[in-house]
């Protein structure tokens, strides 16, 4: 049986497959680095298997109570192991996605200088592939940025990285904060040299899984435990609609007696007059209230589904993919496909067509054709800059032309899964063909 065969029958289950816009026309998804879909037998099992014995944690002596406790820790466990964390590691669910795990680890880090009385601001380096997430949420918690160079071979510049450590060696406090993929290219980071390094200077190291996650095993047992943090949403997964941000941190890390965010559950005994004893657990004391105990579940349930289906099958399918793309859009006219001279990523690629605004593509796109991709910088500005050719000068001048809600440059993004057919992907093809030819 070959890959795209194998991929049938998870495809059949997934929800949403033949469904048609009011054109009639079947639509086909192509915007996975968006989200992931709902999969009937995900959906079946919550709603069979945990709907209802449903209640709240915090309450073990109830028969309930005591259920959806076990199934809560067991979730975790089951992404803690997925990840190759040891019990060194703690696991925090949080919010709706990554961005609530990346702030949560800035909260704590913050929370550690604060309870040390450390007067030094962090310096972070991060890349070019970074997510808007894990860039701007550094600058809004005040602290200085440092963007590593890429390389010629479309990889951050450890040489460029190592000057710039060595420029700051006498910072106390360093950080590293790196994605694995990038969300606009799906071109896969070459991880190991960019650890190592830090550690050879000291940094906390953080890992954003989040566009590669589904479609790869990052594991931090691979690096020695050099890794002190890894965020991802569970929403990118087949499956993880619905899913939970995930901050998976080593414990050493945590060096605060006082929780970042406070609220039920999160201590184990008050008094009226003011004082306060604190859980002694990390995942308790930094998930204040009711837990997103059912996004939990469902991202362990989709994380176990990629495991069924197998890494190698994914990494096979994702590649025939990704060729059959790039063989089916050679040498169209009009068509500019960046980064394409990469080709170690995963199966996305983003491209403009000369002329033609991109949210005209895509509106054709969905329209005309029924394939929903998505159009912009895909929240990832930095790399879209650079790919876009945008210098400092214009790009204040789009700032200036955003109070008159003037169009912003972007590109077109399709984005695949390994469930896609053959078909789908040639009639995608066809169509940015057709739309590139007027």
């Amino acid at each position: 049986m070959n890959a795209e065969d194998y991929f049938v029958k998870f495809k059949e289950k997934t929800i949403g497959e033949n469904i048609k816009n009011k054109d009639n026309i079947k639509l086909i998804y192509a915007d996975w680095a968006g989200s992931g879909r709902f999969y009937r037998d995900i959906e079946e099992k919550i709603l069979n298997d945990f709907a209802p014995l449903y209640g709240n944690l915090h309450s073990q002596n109830t028969y309930i109570g005591n259920f959806i406790e076990q199934s809560y820790k067991n979730a975790k466990h089951i992404i803690k192991n997925h990840f190759g964390a040891s019990d060194n590691y703690s696991v925090i669910s949080i919010g709706s996605g990554m961005t609530a795990a990346i702030l949560k680890l800035q909260d704590i880090i913050l929370n550690n200088i604060k309870c040390e009385k450390n007067e030094a601001k962090p310096v972070v380096f991060i890349t070019k592939y970074e997510h808007n997430s894990n860039y701007i949420s550094w600058i809004n918690k005040g602290l200085d940025l440092i963007i590593i160079e890429n390389n010629e071979f479309g990889q951050p510049d450890v040489s460029d990285f190592e000057v710039k450590l060595k420029e700051n060696r006498d910072r106390k406090i360093k950080i590293a904060s790196f994605s694995a993929c990038s969300n606009i290219t799906g071109i896969k980071v070459d991880l190991k040299p960019l650890v190592d390094k830090s550690k050879e200077y000291d940094l906390l190291v953080c890992i954003d899984c989040t566009a590669i996650a589904p479609y790869e095993n990052i594991k931090i047992s691979s690096f020695e435990e050099k890794i002190d943090a890894m965020v991802f949403s569970g929403h990118k997964f087949l499956g993880g609609v619905g899913g939970t941000g995930i901050l998976i941190i080593k414990k050493a890390l945590y060096k605060c007696d006082i929780p970042t965010a406070v609220g039920g559950g999160v201590v184990e005994w008050v008094n009226p007059w003011g004082k306060i004893v604190y859980s002694g657990e990390l995942e308790t004391r930094e998930e204040a209230g009711t837990p997103a105990i059912i996004q939990t579940i469902k991202t362990s349930l989709a994380i176990k589904l990629k495991e069924k289906i197998g890494i190698e099958y994914i990494r096979e399918r994702e590649k025939e993919i990704i060729d059959l793309f790039f063989d089916k859009l050679k040498g169209i006219e009009n068509i500019h496909i960046y980064d394409e001279q990469y080709k170690n990523r995963i199966g996305i690629l983003s491209f403009n067509i000369k002329n033609v605004n991109y949210s005209n593509v895509t509106y054709k796109l969905s329209k005309e054709y029924g394939i929903q991709s998505r159009g912009g910088c895909c929240c990832a500005s930095i790399y879209a800059h650079e790919l876009l050719n945008i210098d400092n000068k214009q790009s204040d001048e789009i700032i200036e032309r955003q109070k008159y809600k003037e169009d912003k440059p972007g590109f077109v993004r399709i984005s695949t899964n390994p469930i896609m057919s053959n078909k789908e992907i040639i009639i995608i093809c066809n169509a940015i063909k057709e739309i590139s030819q007027g």
